[in-house]
């Protein structure tokens, strides 16, 4: 696996960016609300295929989103309008969380035009709240975002307050600004220093005040947020050092593939590919047949970690690569009894 950082990683269809978190800020770092397809469990799957590290790094990241994400990252890459929105949800803590969902619902109807940091707060605390019981992603649901079929919920588990939620905001700033301090105390893993700072998911507390501190002297990230389509973006004439991962809607799940057909999606990895670039996509299928060059397919399906996805019937995994795996997933097993001995 290289130790170079890559001197371009674009995410194309990035969502919540899961697979760029991981590749800046370490192991630990995951997107700042759980979402809808998000490849949390799959990115350092991901990223050892390609040949990277988490916590690596890289010297630019370009982020690509056709749909509100990339209004929300055009926010959360900023370290002081990311602040802003931190400070603003801890600002709604002391409300009624059902009235709060509610005013911010009829405030937010609509387009999402003029993304301040307000909007980017309220988007945010929406997407958390929102998943869950009712099939059409309306309905109130003050879970955490992965399901369980015990509780409905469609993550089950504590409530996420606007607290919390303004607490991941505070990972995510440093994750995106300054990954170098991602190290911490996992030698040669890039991961985050829960001791230090506090895990982004809660499971450790956390000092706020270091994370502010650091972010006030640390370098600015070359970071940049495309809105807008994938296909319209064109690779640099030197693609040398240059990642570019994809997640496009998939073919046949959730009714938006539309948004991006396949053929879209095979015209815009060529693209990539033609260029010299390091690409590597993931759907539910292997794309290879689809595209000219030499290309890998490789099935990580098994290769999740946390809870498996459950917003689709869906459940293929498969990444489509430009060059060959640098690392693939081990599969497990299975153990053959031997046959039970003659009766005497």
């Amino acid at each position: 696996m290289t130790t170079d950082r890559p001197r371009l990683f674009v995410e194309l269809c990035c969502g919540s960016a899961a697979v760029t978190l991981k590749l800046l800020g370490g192991r630990h770092a995951v997107p700042p609300i759980s979402y809808m397809g998000s490849k949390t469990g799959y990115a350092l799957t991901i990223l050892g295929a390609m040949g990277l590290r988490s916590g690596i790094g890289a010297d630019s990241v370009l982020l690509c989103d056709a749909g509100p994400w990339a209004h929300v990252w055009s926010v959360l890459a900023d370290r002081e309008r990311c602040g802003e929105v931190a400070t603003i949800l801890r600002g709604w803590a002391d409300e009624e969380p059902r009235a709060l969902w509610e005013r911010l619902r009829a405030e937010h109807r609509g387009e999402w035009d003029g993304w301040t940091a307000e909007r980017a707060a309220g988007w945010l605390t929406l997407g958390t709240w929102t998943f869950g019981r009712v099939a059409d992603g309306t309905g109130f649901n003050r879970g955490t975002a992965y399901p369980t079929k015990k509780t409905e919920n469609h993550h089950g588990g504590p409530p996420v307050t606007t607290r919390k939620l303004a607490h991941r905001l505070d990972a995510v700033a440093a994750w995106l600004c300054d990954g170098d301090w991602s190290h911490g105390n996992l030698p040669g893993e890039g991961g985050f220093n829960d001791n230090r700072t506090g895990s982004c998911d809660n499971r450790r507390p956390g000092n706020t005040g270091n994370i502010a501190q650091r972010l006030e002297t640390s370098p600015r990230s070359n970071f940049s947020v495309y809105a807008g389509p994938a296909e319209d973006i064109d690779p640099p004439d030197d693609c040398e050092g240059v990642y570019v991962y994809m997640d496009p809607p998939y073919v046949g799940t959730t009714g938006y593939a539309a948004t991006m057909p396949r053929d879209t999606v095979l015209a815009t990895l060529q693209k990539w590919h033609d260029a010299g670039a390091v690409v590597c996509c993931s759907e539910a299928v292997g794309l290879a047949d689809g595209l000219t060059g030499d290309w890998h397919e490789v099935d990580i399906a098994h290769a999740r970690v946390g809870q498996k996805r459950t917003f689709s019937a869906c459940q293929g995994e498969w990444i489509t690569m430009n060059r060959p795996p640098q690392h693939k997933p081990a599969t497990q097993q299975g153990f053959a009894f031997p046959p039970a001995p003659d009766p005497v």
